[in-house]
């Protein structure tokens, strides 16, 4: 019996029918299918549009079933075979009669739509307020942007070059698959720079990242690369070599000086050209097992364990030492957690895989007691499967996207683009970025298993403080920041006046939400169980900037944020962060419990309020998170007198505010702000804690950088700390 599978077309993008007689299911080449859908556009209006009420909406219909003999309509009847042809039917339609008053409906029949191809939607597209475009899904329909392989896809290695290369234990059990010669049509790039510490190297070396390489997928998560370890991480036994730190060749670091008192700024003229690798060593011999690769990459946080950064393996010494071809941005130290991938040398572990990128030849070893037909799904779309720019008014409901090396849906200017009840899985990027526009809303969508975090809300003028709008509510968002491990949360929020409401984040290695500019809300969040890689992080996190005020972050439950266990002198995973000075922030009426670290900080920022939060810390909880030199449910520091003396940016962190901020008539509605510059800049001063109540934990902790010059004394009249509850727990 033939199965079936789903076929399309770059042609004719979003769109999927159902043929027998082919093997596995994948996107391929569907001779005039894509030709025949577009010219069905032509057809649609002879009936339609002239039987249209004054309020009612043009209704049209796709289907993953339609027929590819050019006649489609739209309608129930002859539905179109794709988003594409819907979208050109609308232009046409407006066009020839005008945009619908009652707006426009586009129904998705249930299905699966593979993608070659992201759909793109421009200023014509738009709906009008009231009356949106809506793109609706109907039943259980997904868009994918990947292939999937089936059992008879694979056969065992027989290749003597490449079983030499196998570790000797998997040598019978790894198949391969041949992925041009199954019609996979996909750039098979390298694997990319990547990492928050990367982001340093890049603005000032000439290496750039390049595009997200492609992923394997089985059972709803992804299979990882050929790695050692195959779980965790290894650890820096020693540095043999620094190599270049990039860090230390940007502007703002000039007069920094390190512990021995030393100037780290390194001027133009003494800069390594080309920048140099680092050299490391491990406990092990493993190395000179991977002597021969030539494609390895390296997963680190190097240095600090609030950024990670990857590079490429450079060479192996005949003793073992490791050598990189990119610098860390912030240098390299013992005992730091990394390891390594893409090595055919280490296929070893149920799920691990390797892709010769030059022979288009997948190596798998399949994933344990899986079923192997249509379970392994591998990523091909570079694109996201929308790219709204300068679209307003429209609206995508019920719709799944999934398998992509892009992001899923992306907003560029315009008004009201709203993402309702969707789902996205299985991205090496985000799910939904925002940037521009105002009142554009994600809202009761389901994200996982992203490769760098999930919303971004980016829009509103910090120079005029007019807010924006944009939104994410309802959404659950879990298991995100796959690939870039650092400073990619699930809701990032960027500008003026954007919200996070009611959404649920969990599992995630570093921040849950981060947030900078002005007059956000971040309210009725669940945050649980983030930051499970990362030290010296929050679930919530701000920094490094005294003007970017009004934020309100209130009714959240924050709780189970863990012990980092992999760090050896942890500073802390906290509840609520407001880093290097962050000011002017309410944070009221929360609930944390079981916050390993200090639950609210405020490190050295200003006029920021803590008011009627509850703070329970549970004894098994307790008694680990007691070992910590900090341990508190609010703590205050004056990082500020220690990093920076003055306020001209130098010293590794930004001016203590924009001048242009400084007189904006905007910025006076914010107390204390007009003179931030100039009322001893450097210390904390205005905050309030009062009406908080902790349970099994210290209500108030001062970290003091500069001892010698403010006292407690000092910190406590110039700070509000009162009214305040502390309650042991009971037995």
């Amino acid at each position: 019996m033939m199965d079936n599978c789903l076929i399309t077309n770059s042609e004719n993008p979003l769109r999927a029918v159902v043929v027998p007689g082919r093997g596995a299911a994948r996107c391929v080449t569907a001779g005039k299918i894509g030709t025949l859908a577009a010219l069905a556009a032509a057809f649609v209006f002879a009936g339609l549009a002239q039987t249209l009420s004054a309020a009612e909406p043009l209704r049209l219909y796709v289907s993953a079933l339609a027929s590819a003999d050019g006649r489609q309509d739209g309608s129930a009847q002859k539905p179109f075979a794709s988003l594409e042809a819907a979208r050109d039917a609308i232009r046409e339609h407006v066009s020839d009669s005008g945009y619908p008053a009652g707006g426009v409906i586009v129904e998705i029949a249930e299905g699966m739509y593979c993608v070659e191809r992201g759909l793109q939607l421009g200023a014509e597209d738009s709906g009008r307020p009231g009356a949106p475009v809506v793109y609706r899904g109907m039943g259980n329909v997904r868009f994918s942007g990947g292939v999937t392989l089936q059992a008879e896809d694979l056969s065992p290695v027989t290749d003597s070059a490449v079983l030499a290369r196998l570790p000797a234990e998997a040598r019978g059990r790894v198949m391969q698959a041949d992925l041009r010669a199954l019609g996979v049509e996909a750039d098979f790039d390298p694997m990319p720079l990547s990492g928050h510490s990367m982001d340093y190297v890049e603005n000032v070396t000439g290496y750039r990242r390049g595009p997200a390489a492609i992923e394997l997928f089985f059972g709803g998560r992804a299979l990882p690369v050929a790695r050692w370890p195959n779980d965790g991480y290894a650890v820096i036994a020693s540095v043999v070599e620094q190599g270049s730190v990039p860090r230390n060749w940007q502007e703002d670091m000039v007069g920094r000086v390190n512990a021995a008192q030393e100037e780290v700024y390194v001027a133009p003229a003494d800069r390594d050209n080309p920048p140099r690798g680092f050299a490391i060593r491990i406990d092990t011999d493993r190395p000179l097992r991977w002597a021969g690769a030539t494609e390895a990459m390296l997963f680190g946080y190097w240095f600090y364990n609030w950024s990670d950064q990857t590079v490429e393996v450079g060479g192996i010494a005949a003793d073992g030492t490791i050598r990189s071809v990119q610098p860390s941005a912030y240098g390299v130290k013992a005992q730091q957690p990394f390891f390594v991938y893409n090595l055919l040398e280490e296929l070893d572990a149920p799920g691990e895989w390797y892709l010769d990128r030059k022979a288009g030849m997948l190596y798998l070893l399949p994933p344990a007691g899986g079923a192997m037909a249509g379970d392994i799904e591998l990523s091909v779309l570079s694109q996201p499967f929308v790219e709204c720019l300068d679209a307003s008014y429209i609206t995508f409901e019920d719709i799944a996207f999934a398998t992509a090396r892009g992001d899923g849906i992306t907003v560029r200017n315009g008004r009201e683009v709203v993402i309702s009840g969707c789902r996205f899985e299985q991205f090496a990027g985000r799910a939904v970025n925002i940037n521009g526009g105002s009142g554009h809303a994600v809202l009761r969508s389901t994200i996982t298993n992203t490769g760098e975090g999930g919303i971004l809300l980016n829009a509103g003028s910090r120079k005029t403080l007019q807010p924006a709008g944009l939104r994410a509510e309802h959404n659950e968002i879990t298991h995100f920041a796959r690939l870039k491990r650092t400073y990619t949360p699930a809701i990032d929020i960027k500008g003026v006046g954007n919200r996070a409401i009611a959404n649920r984040i969990s599992e995630g290695p570093h921040v849950g939400i981060r947030f900078d500019g002005n007059d956000h809300v971040i309210e009725g969040n669940s945050i649980s169980r983030v930051c499970l890689e990362a030290d010296d992080m929050g679930a919530i996190y701000a920094g490094r900037d005294t003007s970017g005020r009004g934020t309100l972050i209130r009714y959240n439950y924050i709780f189970d944020i863990p012990y980092p266990d992999n760090v050896s002198k942890p500073i802390g995973r906290h509840g609520v962060y407001l880093d290097d000075q962050f000011s002017g922030t309410r944070i009221e009426n929360n609930v944390f419990s079981d916050i390993s670290g200090l639950v609210v900080v405020i490190n050295g920022g200003r006029d920021n309020a803590v008011l009627n939060n509850t703070f329970v810390m549970t004894k098994d909880e307790s008694e680990k998170a007691r070992t910590m030199s900090r341990f508190a449910a609010v703590a205050i520091s004056n990082i500020g007198m220690d990093a920076r003396r003055h306020s001209t940016g130098r010293n590794g962190l930004p001016p203590i505010a924009d001048p242009e901020f400084l007189s904006t008539p905007a910025y006076a509605k914010y107390p204390n702000f007009v003179n931030v510059a100039t009322d001893q800049p450097s210390r904390p001063k205005y905050n309030t804690v009062e009406g908080n109540t902790a349970i099994g934990i210290p209500m108030f902790f001062f970290h003091n950088f500069r001892p010698q010059e403010l006292s407690l004394e000092e910190v406590l009249q110039d700070n509000i700390v009162r009214n305040n509850t502390q309650i042991e727990p009971g037995p």
